[in-house]
């Protein structure tokens, strides 16, 4: 609508209206802004709203209204003076038209203008689903605008053609029953009134892909019509509507791939869905369809229709109907033997007979399949041993005819545990017996139960037949329950439930399935509701864990066929007024039998003494009661069952409980229940259950108890706490009991000995045990315990004898191997099971004395000290098979201390905090209430990949550990973690655990890690997973079978960096919780099985993001033009494959680069903001409609080639290209015209000739060479169809030097692709036939799927990728020789699958983030001759098997954290180089070490850096380099030192192989005159490198203390607290506390196993003025001495004269104004002075501190040249003096060769950077440089080729590696992966950081000047008259955009108001 052309001004004034005028005013701005809304032509007419958006804003408007916007859950922006594309919920495209309305789950109430909404013409995506909501016409739609000037002009005159690609409706009621709603057209009056009604048109959907109408209340089956008019649906979903009718059976749905419709009445055969060749889900659940499976949905190869990739059939209970007259499917049971995708199969409940077929499901994979359920059919004859494939649990058979079954397959115990435990009864039970549901054991306690009427295998019920109920006669009347009350009509049902819902905050609840559709779907059908069978009348209500909060009806029990109510789990009584009423109508519930309050909040039971005598089962657990067992319980006399487990209950139990007389269990465990034990217990003789443990009874146990003849369970544990001494006295002898299999009186103090006949009526069968531990009791182990003996527990009694007991129970039995131990541990020795077994033997104490009785569980007889540490860790040795262990180093040496055991970490006073034995062969169960009881500082504990049990119920009290890993272990449970509440981080990955994810995870508050991927959990995720974990900073939950939606919690873990659940089975969408967390870095949401995630792309928020893989979902619609657009970085990896996308790739994603983006198969119809070429390697194939396409259905590809506009992208290729056609792709698919080196390219020259083509004699191309050639793009795979491709192996210089006389001098250096910025599919690699080499270093690769498939490659090369874990598929390539993957970040162990690369010779993983041990299968490499996995962080030992690497030549382990002794290497017989420096290897160096290698052929041994002792062996003699420095030797073999043996060994002797005890140098040895050993009083030991001890800990025996000295140090430190205002310090804990230590004062450590102060750091703490001489005077082993960012103002540096060991001094921030004194330091190392008032020249005295190597003295005031001198710093690593006030030139400054980080940035140095700049460093040295921020105008040349300089950024980018050029800027100074450097005017020197452009002022300040003009203008409207107003409009000539020519007035009518 034109606001100049005065015909439509009525309409314009209509429009305002009818909506508010801010929000027309709103759009008047947009318009005025909008591109397409400014004319310079003053002929043409300008537009403020399109038509269609005049509109969407009507129909939007409309839509608020109609449907209660005002109460919508959510409803941000809606009606704001913002564009409606702001609105919540509505997105819209790049021309501002709506796209996408999402209102989900919203709270809609009213109507929506459906018809309205479903025409407007761009919108893609409609999603209102779950709103109670109804369909209108929309008031305030002008019709008129509608027909006439929209549709008419966008579409034909028959309909209107949709641009709908998503639907869903489900749950709401806007179709009012009839799918024909969604596009047939109606009349609608004119809004004027007008007497005849304009007809609608009619609307088609070709684009439309989903359409969900789940309970929509549809009552019949779409019509033949419908099915064509959605015939290019994919996915359709019907479920739990009433639809009834048939289905044609000519189907023309070709593109249908999920059809749904569970819970209808459909009724007919199944012959029209047999002919869908792309259905792979089917469900038709609870249906009405008979006959046998039609041949297309038999996948058995008779049928050459049909859906060949079906992957789930669910046709389950057919014969539902409410007579029961139907029979289901029948005929024969199909074979599926042709269905190999199928996962999922379900025939459940139907009539389908036959034998078993002999192929039953012969393709499926069982590794992928989930489950087949048969149950409830006739399915009769053999269970064949073709089933023994699958899992027990995956495949249903109950309930049929088996007659027999193959017991020696099926029933193997290594199926699955319960079959182990069982046997055949957990397949089926076998004839003659039965079990409920099930038809077999699943749990112990669930035996099958005995039945002569059970004829078959897999009975569920006790009658003649087993099978499927024939169905009864029309005629036989339905026999209904009976009652003593009248059946109860479904709508009054219906009203007590409805009021259920309403109270308790029903549309809230976590399942309300029915319940919010009351008004269609039967109550039967409600989620959580079940009905007595063939009647509408409610049995049983179970809501357990559902989120019911508020007051629950009392009406509730006014349902008369009510026998069980479940609501546990649930905060319905979160006050005790809430539950004073609630029972008030109990005694209407003539039927109720059990009711479940568990967890509610009940306080109180008034009014169920009214409860009928129906009620027999009543659980009250875990609700707060606080008093004693209510009184009203006890008239409950017809109760059998009474739970109130930890209701925090006390005082005593009433004898009133007699009145219970027919009570058969009860529980009141963990109260504070006390007083006697009423006699009247035994009353109730029909008791067959008591658990009272944990309370505080006391007396003595009844004499009555023995009379207890039903007795079953007894636990009365656990009464001796809290000073209570518990039960005591006599035992009883409960000779009466003769049920009885468990009994439990531990923890009491029962005294005396145990009676002669105790338990002596018992079945020793099924006993199972009786637990006496920790009480009181004495004599002898009685032998009448004979049958039971080793089922009776007495440890921690007064136990004399067992030898009698012994002889008989013992000796000649299974327990003879342990012998006596195994009843109780003998005298003298204990364990903590006070007996012994096979994992866990009884130890012998150090004081043999300290257990005088059987049965210790301590070393100190009956009390509860703890076991010490070193016993600690010597029961894992002994428990979990130490002697098999992988490296047991040290352990058990009486030797060595237990904190130097391998995997042992102790704290500076020698307590353990570290536990780290990964993959090292632990067998056991772990003991782990020992190890945390006797190990109290234990912070870590790490047990990964070992064979080790761990049971958390275990765990005493609350243990310190931070940070537990135990993935790829046997744990099986979680249950009881929640003890570990300090818990930080928690490794818990490839384990066994199934079910649903464990509770208690919740209450670890503290974690900020999780790692439960690979497990089995398979349910859903817990709602309030975030609110229990908000510190959650890395959740990984991948890998389970994890079903349900992503709780919207999720977003209140606001830390959140890495969210990782892939492959599991979520649906749903992104809650938008989730996508608001602001600090995600890391999301893998891939791969979810059935439907996955759905809906439109979900736009996460967070700057950080870079890494989002989103594939294998079926999110549909386009690709948003603002996905991502909140990501900084230009390096985003993401991952959108494998969906349902639409659509073109908006131009947004350019900025990432292409090798990022896989967006590979979906529906992409373009791509915008990329140029694509002419003709790219995509073949023609017809029937690929979208971009991406990933293969070509029904046709072969051409080698035509297409356009991008024409094609799709394919792997697909065709081999049939010449080979020029190939070649040429890489130059069009790769950004040909900017390589760098291009020569000859796409000339007529011969392709050999062409820049990095060769080829062999025949022409063909053998070699393709493009390093570094800026190459950018997809690479062809047409590429491996080129018949000769070998590309020469790629063989690092270094390697083959070494190896010269192994490899042809004629074998070149080949590069082939690395350097480049590439994407690959590798699909085509199999067609390689030659290709032998394949460079793909540093080309962006973070996944190489499919290169597995290469069939001749023999070097590959992925160094310097983006990985981020290591890619499995290489170790699959059985032909490598050479593997290079240095340089990535994959954070991850090598496989074990390393030992199948049999052929591999070179293998090269430096720096690549590797964890873990070295893997024993490396041994298996025994081809290997290079062998490279420096600088990464490997634990462990040295396996021995690299011993069997006979070939290697090359051995680098470097810098690591290797451990244990040296082997000795001795079999390496063709060694050339060998390096285990920077490791924690100890001990002495092997006689033999290296025996077996050819010193003439021999390079170097470097074993610096590591912690070997003793003395320098003889044998080390025969080579001639030999680094040994920063070890701890104390003697060198004379040997070695021998002047024979010429060179610098005539010259300096033993000096020349390390420098002297009290001596050192830089180099730990003297090679020069000029570089001798200089006189280091602390040097201990040969090869210091540092006038400072190789080990950081001085020895104790080096410190020569007295006890005056530790006198004087603490006097040191009292005077410092006084002088300094220790009592105002932040935190002063501890201090001058005389009962402590001084050493655990505050901020102060001390040496090891002394009291000699180490350091003191108390930075930040407030410490007042300088400290005293005497902190230096008396402490002389000071090391570090941290006072920063403190108000000292002044530091006196003469007194670290006497300050001889200190090395470390940190003065950041403290005021600090001269340096006056600071040249006395004798051995300071890091000095840090930051951010101090010191000015002035640069300080002189620093040049005479000659041992820095590290020197701070940023952020202060220094002006000046800086000093040419720091060469005389021979030392120094890192010199930082950025932003300071220094000025001069760079010329002529010199650094030491040491310098490895260099910052001057942020001064006045001015000119150029010079030639000799860090010339003097080594090439091999890495140098950070930061040079930025200075007055620097250049920079020569020769400094940009400097490899070494900014980690290799220099040698990336050049120039801009060092320092971004003038005219430019970047955060970083310089062009690094932070970013690179941008266009900045105002940037006038080289290494600018910020851009500050005043040229663009003006520019900015004329949208603020524009904005102020159009205020102007509404004010001076306000004050002219309405007419004015119309009168300048009219006059379209004079009128103006914004303001009118004489500025008076603002062209805009609906702005007046």
């Amino acid at each position: 609508m034109a606001v100049t052309d005065p015909t439509n001004i009525s309409t314009s004034l209509d429009i305002s209206t009818m909506i508010s005028s801010r929000i027309f005013c709103v759009y008047i701005m947009i318009a005025l802004n909008h591109k397409h809304a400014i004319s310079s032509s003053a002929s043409s007419q300008t537009r403020l709203l399109t038509e269609a958006q005049t509109i969407e804003l009507q129909v939007l408007t409309s839509l608020y209204h109609s449907s209660s916007g005002s109460t919508w859950t959510v409803s941000t922006s809606w009606l704001d003076e913002v564009s409606h594309c702001s609105w919540f919920g509505v997105t819209c495209d790049d021309d501002n038209h709506v796209s996408q309305i999402e209102l989900s789950s919203n709270n809609l109430r009213g109507s929506v203008p459906l018809r309205a909404l479903l025409r407007l013409p761009y919108l893609k995506v409609l999603k209102i689903d779950g709103n109670s909501v109804d369909s209108n016409i929309g008031e305030g739609v002008d019709i008129r605008l509608w027909e006439g000037m929209v549709f008419d002009d966008l579409t034909s005159s028959a309909s209107v053609i949709s641009s709908l690609q998503y639907i869903d409706l489900s749950h709401t009621d806007v179709l009012s029953g009839q799918i024909s709603n969604l596009y047939s057209p109606s009349y609608i009056i004119n809004p004027d009134q007008s007497s005849s009604p304009i007809a609608e048109k009619e609307v088609s959907y070709p684009y439309l892909n989903d359409l969900y109408l789940s309970g929509c209340d549809l009552r019949s089956a779409p019509s033949e019509k419908e099915w064509a008019k959605f015939g290019a649906l994919e996915r359709w979903v019907l479920d739990d509507n009433m639809m009834s009718g048939t289905v044609p059976s000519s189907l023309q749905m070709n593109n249908l791939r999920v059809f749904s419709a569970n819970g209808n009445k459909l009724s007919g055969e199944l012959d029209g869905f047999g002919i869908l060749d792309k259905l792979r889900h089917l469900s038709l659940r609870g249906n009405q369809y008979h006959g046998s499976i039609p041949p297309g949905l038999r996948c058995d190869g008779t049928s050459s229709v049909g859906p060949k990739l079906l992957e789930i059939l669910d046709l389950s209970n057919q014969g539902g109907n409410d007579d029961n007259t139907s029979v289901g499917l029948t005929g024969d049971l199909p074979s599926f033997s042709q269905c190999e995708n199928l996962r999922r199969l379900d025939l459940s409940r139907n009539s389908i007979g036959g034998s078993f077929p002999a192929d039953f499901l012969k393709l499926v994979d069982p590794l992928v399949f989930e489950e087949a359920m048969l149950n409830s059919n006739k399915i009769e004859g053999e269970l064949p041993s073709s089933l023994s494939r699958f899992d027990a649990d995956a495949i249903a058979v109950q309930d049929n005819r088996i007659t027999e079954l193959d017991e020696e397959s099926l029933c193997d115990p290594h199926r699955s545990g319960a079959i182990a435990a069982f046997g055949c009864d957990a397949v089926l039970c076998p004839p003659g017996k039965y079990y409920p549901v099930t038809g077999r054991q699943e749990e112990a306690g669930e035996e099958c139960r005995t039945c002569e009427g059970a004829k078959y295998w897999g009975a569920i019920s006790c009658v003649d037949e087993t099978f499927a109920i024939e169905p009864l006669p029309v005629s036989a009347p339905v026999q209904l329950p009976s009652s003593d009350e009248p059946a109860m009509a479904e709508e009054d049902q219906k009203t007590i439930l409805m009021q259920l819902f309403e109270s308790s905050g029903g549309q809230s609840w976590k399942h309300n399935n029915g319940w919010v559709r009351h008004d269609v779907i039967s109550i039967c059908d409600w989620w959580g509701v079940d009905c007595i069978i063939g009647t509408k009348s409610v049995e049983r209500i179970e809501l357990q864990s559902n989120n019911l909060q508020g007051i629950v009806s009392t009406s509730i029990f006014q349902l008369p066929g009510l026998k069980e109510l479940v609501l546990k789990d649930n905060s319905i009584f979160p006050t005790k007024a809430n539950a004073l009423d609630f029972f008030s109508e109990i005694s209407k519930s003539s039927s109720l039998e059990i009711l479940d309050l568990t967890s509610t909040g009940l306080s109180t039971v008034v009014g169920i003494e009214n409860a009928p005598a129906s009620l027999s089962e009543l659980y009250l657990d875990s609700n707060p009661f606080g008093s004693s067992i209510p009184n009203e319980i006890f008239s409950l006399g017809h109760l059998k069952t009474l739970s109130m487990d930890n209701c925090n209950l006390s005082g005593s139990i009433s004898n009133t409980i007699h009145q219970l007389g027919a009570l058969m269990v009860l529980s009141a465990s963990d109260n504070q229940l006390s007083g006697y034990l009423p006699p009247e217990l035994s009353y109730l003789t029909s008791l067959s259950s008591i658990k009272l443990k944990n309370n505080r009874f006391s007396g003595t146990l009844p004499q009555t108890f023995n009379l207890l003849s039903a007795l079953a369970y007894l636990d009365l544990s656990g009464q001796k706490q809290g000073g209570n001494q518990g039960l005591e006295g006599p035992l009883r002898e409960f000779s009466e009991a003769t049920k009885i299999t468990r009994i439990d009186l531990s923890t009491n103090s029962f005294s005396g000995p145990v009676p002669g006949f105790f338990l002596a009526s018992v079945d020793p069968d099924s006993f199972e045990f009786a637990d006496l531990s920790d009480n009181m009791l004495v004599s002898s182990f009685p032998v009448g315990l004979g049958p039971i003996a080793n089922k009776v527990y007495l440890q921690q009694n007064h136990i004399s004898s067992i030898q009698e007991i012994c002889d008989i129970a013992i000796k000649g039995s299974d327990l003879d191997s342990i012998g006596c131990d195994a009843l109780l541990c003998a005298p003298g020795t204990y364990n903590s099971l006070g007996r012994s077994t096979d994992d866990h033997p009884c130890l012998r104490c150090a004081d043999s004395d300290s257990v005088q009785y059987f049965g210790g569980v301590t070393c100190g007889g009956l009390d509860t000290t703890l076991i010490s540490e070193e016993d600690a860790v010597k029961l894992i040795y002994s428990s979990c098979d130490g002697e098999n262990w992988v490296s047991h180093t040290s352990w058990l040496s009486d030797a060595i201390p237990y904190c130097k055991w391998e995997g042992i970490t102790c704290s500076t006073d020698g307590s353990i905090t570290a536990i780290s034995l990964r993959s090292n062969g632990l067998a056991c169960a772990f003991p782990v209430k020992e190890i945390l009881g006797a190990l109290p500082a234990l912070d870590s504990l790490a047990l990964e990949g070992n064979d080790v049990s761990f049971d958390f119920t275990m765990i005493d009290g609350s243990p310190v550990l931070t940070a537990l890993d135990i993935t790829n272990t046997n744990v099986e449970s979680l249950n009881g973690v929640e003890a570990m509440s300090k818990l930080v981080e928690l490794y818990a990955g490839s384990n066994n655990m199934i079910g649903t994810l464990p509770k208690e995870i919740l209450q670890l508050s503290y974690l900020e890690r999780l790692d439960l991927s690979f497990n089995s959990f398979g349910s859903s995720l817990p709602v309030n997973l975030g609110f229990g974990l908000k510190r959650m900073k890395v959740l990984s939950l991948g890998h389970n079978d994890i079903t349900g939606t992503i709780p919207t919690s999720l977003g209140q873990m606001t830390q959140l960096q890495s969210l990782q659940i892939q492959a599991n089975q979520i649906t749903g969408q992104v809650p938008q919780e989730v996508l608001k967390l602001a600090e995600l870095e890391y999301i893998d949401l891939s791969d979810q099985s059935g439907f996955g995630l759905s809906g439109p792309l979900p736009i996460f928020s967070s700057h950080q993001l870079n890494t989002l893989d989103l594939s294998g979902n079926s999110f549909s619609g386009p690709i948003p033009d603002n996905f991502v657009s909140a990501v900084d970085t230009n390096s985003l990896k993401l991952d959108l494959s494998s969906n349902m996308l639409s659509g073109e790739v908006p131009s947004s994603l350019s900025r990432f680069p292409l090798s990022s983006l896989v967006l590979a198969d979906n529906k992409i119809t373009g791509i915008s903001g990329r140029q694509p070429s002419p003709d790219v390697y995509c073949q023609h194939c017809p029937s690929a409609v979208y971009w991406g396409a990933t293969s070509c259905a029904g046709t072969t590809p051409t080698n035509q080639p297409v356009s991008i506009s024409e094609g799709a992208v394919s792997s697909g290729v065709s081999p049939s290209e010449t080979e020029i056609d190939k070649v040429k792709l890489i130059y069009e698919s790769c950004g040909g015209d900017d390589w760098t080196h291009k020569d000859n390219w796409m000339s007529s020259k011969s392709i050999c000739n062409w820049y990095g083509i060769e080829c062999n004699e025949e022409g063909s191309v053998e070699s393709i060479i493009l390093s570094g050639n800026n190459l950018k793009g997809m690479f062809p795979p047409n590429i491996f169809f080129l018949p000769n491709l070998e590309t020469l192996h790629h063989l690092p210089l270094l390697f083959m030097l070494a190896h010269h006389d192994k490899f042809s001098p004629s074998i070149r250096i080949s590069r082939a692709l690395d350097s480049n910025n590439l994407q690959f599919i590798f699909s085509s690699i199999k067609y390689a036939a030659r290709l032998t080499s394949f460079d793909l270093s540093e080309t962006g690769l973070f996944k190489i799927d499919g290169i597995q498939e290469a069939p001749a490659l023999s070097s590959l090369d992925i160094s310097r990728n983006d990985f981020k874990i290591i890619p499995l598929e290489v170790f699959q390539i059985s032909t490598l020789q050479q593997l290079e993957m240095g340089a990535n970040d994959f954070q991850s162990s090598l496989p074990t699958s390393i030992g199948e690369l049999k052929q591999l010779k070179f293998l090269s993983c430096s720096s690549c983030s590797l964890e873990g041990s070295i893997p024993i299968s490396i041994g298996l490499l025994t081809n290997l001759v290079h062998l490279n996995l420096e600088d990464n962080h490997l634990s462990g030992s040295l396996p021995s098997e690299i011993e069997h690497l006979e070939n290697l030549a090359f051995l680098d382990l470097s810098g690591q954290s290797l451990q244990g002794k040296l082997p000795s290497l001795k079999t390496l017989r063709e060694l050339r180089r060998l390096d285990l420096s920077k490791n924690t290897f100890s001990g002495e160096v092997p006689d033999e070490f290296l025996s077996g290698v050819n010193p003439l052929f021999f390079d170097y041994v470097d074993l610096s850096e590591n912690y070997l002792s003793g003395t320098v062996p003889s044998i080390l003699s025969h080579f001639d380099t030999i680094y040994l420095q920063e070890n701890q030797f104390t003697a060198i073999d004379s040997e070695l030192c021998d002047k024979s043996r010429g060179g610098v060994f005539t010259q300096f002797g033993c000096d020349a192989i390390l420098c002297p005890v009290s001596m050192y140098n830089v180099m730990g040895r003297q090679d020069s005159q000029a570089n001798p050993c200089l006189f280091c009083p602390s040097s201990l030991y040969y090869g210091s490198t540092s006038c400072i001890s190789t080990d950081s800990e001085i020895p104790i025996e080096a410190l020569e203390l007295l006890p005056s000295d530790i006198v004087q140090e603490q006097k040191a430190l009292s005077i410092f607290y006084h002088k300094c205002g220790g009592d105002y310090w932040t935190s002063n804990i501890h201090w001058m506390d005389s009962r402590l230590s001084h050493c655990h004062w505050k901020g102060i450590e001390c040496h090891n196993g002394t009291k000699s102060v180490k350091s003191i750091s108390l930075g930040s703490n407030n410490v007042l003025g300088a400290p005293p001489q005497e902190i230096f005077e008396l402490l002389p082993n000071l090391n570090t001495l941290h006072l920063n960012s403190n108000p000292l103002n002044s530091f006196n540096f003469h007194q670290l004269e006497t300050a001889t060991r200190l090395t470390d001094l940190n003065l950041d921030a403290i005021g600090l104004t001269s340096l006056i004194g600071i040249e006395s330091a004798p051995s300071l190392r890091r000095l840090s002075l930051r951010s101090n008032r010191l000015s002035g020249p640069f300080p002189q005295e620093l040049f005479e501190l000659k041992t820095l190597t590290s020197l701070i003295l940023g952020h202060n005031n220094f002006t000046g040249p800086i000093p040419p001198r720091f060469e005389q710093l021979p030392y120094l690593e890192t010199l930082i003096i950025n932003d300071n006030e220094l000025t001069g030139k760079l010329e002529g400054l010199t650094f030491p060769r040491t310098i490895k980080l260099l910052d001057i940035s942020g001064n006045h140095l001015s000119g150029t950077v010079p030639s000799s700049f860090l010339q003097n460093v080594p090439t091999s040295v890495q140098v950070g440089v930061d040079l930025t921020d200075n007055q620097i105008t250049a920079i020569d040349q020769h400094v940009c080729t400097m490899s070494n300089l900014n980690w290799g950024d220099v040698q990336k980018h050049g120039c801009n590696g060092l320092l971004c050029p003038i005219g430019y800027y970047s955060s970083t100074g310089r062009h690094s992966s932070v970013g690179e450097c941008l266009h900045c005017p105002s940037a006038t020197y080289l290494g600018t950081t910020e851009c500050v452009d005043n040229h663009n002022g003006p520019a900015l300040w004329a949208p603020l000047v524009l904005g102020l003009m159009i205020i102007l203008g509404i004010v001076v409207v306000v004050t002219r008259r309405m007419h004015h107003a119309r009168e300048m409009v009219q006059h379209e000539d004079e009128e103006s955009l914004i303001l009118e020519p004489d500025g008076s007035t603002l062209d805009a009518p609906g702005c007046l108001a």
